[in-house]
């Protein structure tokens, strides 16, 4: 019904995971879960909305995810042969071709996203139109969005593919598809 009533609205949605009940709580002597269990989360979360045929029930929904959609640019195409699984793709709503163009319908912000590894994987898996900005203030520490900022800035300077997502690339990006889910009428 969720779902349903963000297709009625043509709703724009962000997707990010919140508190996940994991223990321990720290990974090793003191990493925080959310590091690696937030994109984590993601990932599975935009399978499932794929998967269960979620993303094609609701085309005119636009799902925005966090975090570069965490190993999504990594474990996409390997969703995607799953579904060569007989047994998997008898319980799945979509093909794996549809799976694979459901994929091309997510955005992906860069919150605390800036490595080359995953800036390039992600250029490897998107379209630069999909993917947005994103610093993830006020939860990382300012010194984690300085990091993400500077990995940034050092990415679109020296790598080759930096131009495709460039400033002005990601706020046009930003202004088309926020000025497409802008309210037509204000709600009191």
């Amino acid at each position: 019904p969720i779902w349903k009533k963000l297709q009625a609205y043509k709703a724009l949605v962000f997707l990010h995971p919140g508190v996940l009940d994991v223990k321990p709580k720290f990974i090793g002597n003191g990493i925080p879960q959310p590091i690696i269990d937030y994109p984590l989360a993601t990932t599975r979360a935009a399978v499932d909305l794929v998967v269960t045929g979620t993303v094609r029930a609701c085309p005119d929904v636009e799902i925005i995810l966090s975090h570069a959609g965490g190993a999504l640019p990594f474990l996409g195409s390997r969703a995607i042969g799953g579904l060569s699984i007989p047994a998997a793709a008898a319980k799945s709503s979509v093909t794996s071709a549809q799976a694979f163009e459901d994929f091309g319908r997510f955005f992906f912000d860069i919150a605390l996203s800036t490595s080359p590894a995953q800036l390039n994987g992600l250029l490897d898996f998107t379209k630069p139109e999909k993917v947005l900005f994103g610093s993830d203030f006020p939860y990382a520490p300012a010194p984690a969005i300085a990091g993400v900022v500077a990995g940034y800035d050092n990415f679109v300077q020296g790598n080759a593919r930096g131009g495709f997502i460039a400033p002005e690339i990601l706020r046009g990006n930003a202004l088309s598809l926020l000025s497409k889910h802008a309210q037509k009428q204000r709600f009191y």
